[in-house]
């Protein structure tokens, strides 16, 4: 309990906030997840506006976004890869930034087609990084999606 505490403490205000936030898209995008079919949530959480604003720190705000998310994620029962890559979705819309949704497919070892949910952003997965993501193959984007 210190520990979670003083890690707590040691993120900061802006960082608290960060995850505090986090917290609550990941929660409401479960929720939705769980409640509503898929392309309905997806239509709920899309970017308003396809153009990202213009910022000066656009790539460490993303890295504090993922951060953010991933401590809240580690909270929140069920928070799977697609619950964290629309909560991340979201955040950096809110900041301007616009990160792209990726949906893919591989088959595992029994044959059994397994999918997984990332963001790329600047050319880099920044949430739902894994170490055998390359055998995913990426759907097509989903609606105004493409970079």
């Amino acid at each position: 309990m210190l520990r979670a505490l003083e890690r707590w403490r040691r993120i900061g205000v802006d960082g608290r906030h960060l995850t505090l936030e986090a917290l609550l898209l990941v929660v409401y995008v479960r929720c939705a997840l769980w409640c509503s079919p898929f392309a309905q949530v997806e239509q709920r959480f899309h970017p308003r506006s396809p153009i990202a604003a213009q910022r000066r720190n656009a790539s460490g705000d993303a890295e504090q976004v993922a951060e953010a998310v991933r401590r809240a994620a580690r909270r929140v029962p069920g928070a799977s890869c697609l619950t964290q890559a629309l909560a991340t979705r979201v955040a950096l819309g809110r900041r301007g930034v616009v990160g792209e949704l990726r949906i893919g497919v591989a088959k595992d070892a029994s044959g059994m087609l397994e999918a997984h949910a990332w963001i790329e952003f600047e050319g880099r997965v920044l949430i739902g990084d894994l170490p055998d993501l390359a055998r995913f193959q990426p759907l097509p984007p989903l609606r105004g999606d493409a970079v």
